[in-house]
């Protein structure tokens, strides 16, 4: 093999900081030798070595050889010898306990080499295997799926001939469709583009310094969300769970046999649900709900309606107004959210503009959005099959528009996030970042909100921040603060780019000259988890001096602004500067 072909660790520094690129570029570079065919740690160690330059040669697979190359390499980082230290730390006990290194003296340079080089505790082939073959299993079912829909006449129609849906359950159709076909590609290229590889690799790492895109959805194996539990229903349109919102807030296994019961025998689960849920406590929760959301009079006098008519048992009636009263939920978030584009189009069309808005549309949407226009269609063409005169029929109305006014209250919204926080009993700011936070709320608003919600602010800032002193307070503890937390951030703002820039001296110019270059930004953002919850403070700083004028004016007094501005008067050019830093590291729009 051709020394050109090996893998050299004198592309890497032999600083430590140098150790994480390396380590990553080494198992990306085995993982294409066929690392996924070793069988055992030994063999891994070895075959590691056998490929790195020029630490192979004179390599033999030998246990004296293999220890001195373990040992070249940590020599070349820096880390071969090792002096005894212990740190002193509180122990699960609660006492004091020493920690110690001494442990790590005494293991051999190719157990280090295993552990600090290619940290890793286990061989990656069995995860790979076991990771391959569930995904090989994910991949048929959903191919199944798309098969399923690609024999159905509609969708033969629209793949021949384009055919447009003229029906409701031709939407659906095609959807769904799509829906299968786009998780397929989501799980070939998991397979076929090195995601699969990588996540093998994190879970027969020792430790993770930064977490990899492959754990993108927490302690899930698979970034696609076919490989869930309860996702059937999400591929399969005749497999929509008609009750799963109704029962979110069980147990797994409880909610499961809920489910089944519903499936089965909806007057039974309707007899059990409503020991834990009574129809009093239900109609208890909307009048909660009512009271602070921001739904129109007459959304709320229809309401009323509902209860009277389903106090006195008309189901006929309860079940029709109830259907609309559905659509008119989704119509009023829609207000409330960044989108005009759904106000005046079906149900269909608003579930789906207010999918992004709720965290959890994935699980419950699908029923709001395929099946309950169904059902209105059905009712408003005069389509009577006499389900509409079951009580337990109008029972699924009832806890369906309790769960979408809590929908309501969740929505990512700058409003609803705004007045959740101004409603909440024995609320209080405790810090300058709470309140950037609120102008961040206040900044994101509709104009028509900002008006709306004026003198409600002006009324919130007043008890939180001026009648108890609390702003005063916030501004003297702070004042420090921010000095300190400056001075620390250009200490290691300096000593990370080797004295070249300092930036309490630099203009915000030369900083944004020397962080187009993409060494230095590269840099900046491998090192910046060090000072991650610093540079937020300061950016929450300069925000909170940038924004508290035209937020407070009409409640802080001359004697405020000028605590403020004497305050910020020597720091406000270096706090810009870390806010584009800060943005620069986030990504956010400068």
């Amino acid at each position: 093999m051709d020394k050109n072909d090996y893998f050299k660790i004198s592309t890497y520094g032999n600083r430590l900081r140098d150790l994480d690129n390396f380590r990553n570029g080494f198992i990306e570079y085995l993982s294409n030798k066929g690392l996924f065919e070793i069988d055992t740690l030994d063999d891994l160690i070895y075959f590691s070595l056998k490929f790195l330059y020029p630490i192979n040669k004179n390599l033999r697979n030998t246990e004296k050889s293999i220890e001195n190359k373990a040992g070249e390499v940590l020599d070349y980082f820096k880390i071969k010898t090792l002096k005894p230290s212990s740190i002193i730390k509180h122990g699960a006990s609660g006492k004091m306990e020493v920690i110690t290194n001494d442990e790590k003296i005494k293991q051999s340079y190719k157990q280090r080499y295993l552990e600090d080089i290619l940290r890793l505790k286990t061989v990656p082939k069995p995860i790979y295997n076991d990771l391959k073959l569930k995904t090989e299993e994910h991949l048929k079912k959903i191919s199944f799926n798309i098969q399923y829909y690609s024999n159905l006449e509609f969708i033969k129609d629209f793949r021949e001939n384009d055919r447009k849906p003229s029906k409701h359950e031709e939407r659906t159709q095609l959807d769904f469709y799509f829906r299968c076909i786009d998780e397929q590609q989501k799980i070939l290229s998991f397979i076929h583009n090195g995601d699969l590889r990588d996540r093998a690799i994190a879970k027969s790492t020792l430790y993770l310094k930064f977490i990899p895109s492959s754990f993108i959805l927490g302690f899930h194996d698979f970034p696609y969300y076919s490989s869930r539990t309860y996702a059937e229903g999400y591929f399969n349109h005749n497999s929509i769970s008609k009750s799963a919102h109704r029962i979110n807030d069980l147990p797994d296994e409880e909610m499961y046999k809920m489910e089944n019961l519903y499936e089965k025998d909806k007057s039974k689960f309707y007899n059990l649900y409503f020991k834990s849920n009574s129809k009093l406590q239900i109609f208890e929760e909307i009048e909660n709900y009512l009271a602070v959301l921001p739904l129109s009079d007459d959304r709320k006098k229809i309401i009323d309606e509902l209860k009277y008519l389903f106090k006195n048992k008309r189901w006929i009636s309860f079940y029709g107004l109830a259907l609309s009263q559905i659509e008119g939920i989704f119509s009023e978030m829609i207000k409330y959210i960044s989108s005009k584009k759904a106000q005046n189009k079906s149900l269909f069309y608003k579930v789906d503009v207010l999918r992004e808005f709720y965290i959890l549309s994935t699980f419950y949407f699908d029923y709001f959005q395929y099946y309950i226009p169904n059902l209105r269609n059905k009712y408003s063409h005069g389509i009577l099959s006499g389900e509409e005169k079951k009580d337990i029929n109008s029972f699924d109305l009832l806890t369906d528009i309790r769960f979408l006014l809590k929908v309501f209250t969740e929505l990512d919204s700058p409003y609803i996030n705004l007045t959740n926080t101004m409603s909440k009993p024995n609320y209080q700011i405790t810090s300058i970042d709470d309140i950037v936070i609120i102008f961040q709320l206040i900044n994101l608003l509709k104009p028509e909100h900002k008006k709306e919600l004026k003198s409600k602010l002006e009324v919130f800032f007043q008890l939180q921040l001026i009648e108890n002193n609390h702003l005063l307070y916030l501004l003297y503890e702070s004042k420090d603060e921010i000095n300190l937390k400056i001075l620390n951030f250009s200490t290691w703002f300096e000593y990370i780019f080797n004295y070249k820039i300092n930036i309490i001296n630099a203009t915000y110019q030369e900083i944004r000259d020397f962080l187009t270059v993409e060494e230095n930004l590269n840099l900046l953002k491998e090192e910046s988890f060090v000072w991650d919850d610093g540079i937020q403070k300061l950016y929450f700083y300069n925000q909170f001096y940038c924004n508290y004028k035209t937020k407070l004016s009409a409640v802080i007094s001359s004697n405020h602004k000028q605590i403020i501005e004497d305050m910020f008067i020597n720091n406000k050019a270096v706090l810009n500067k870390i806010s584009f830093i800060h943005n620069l590291i986030t990504n956010k729009p400068q």
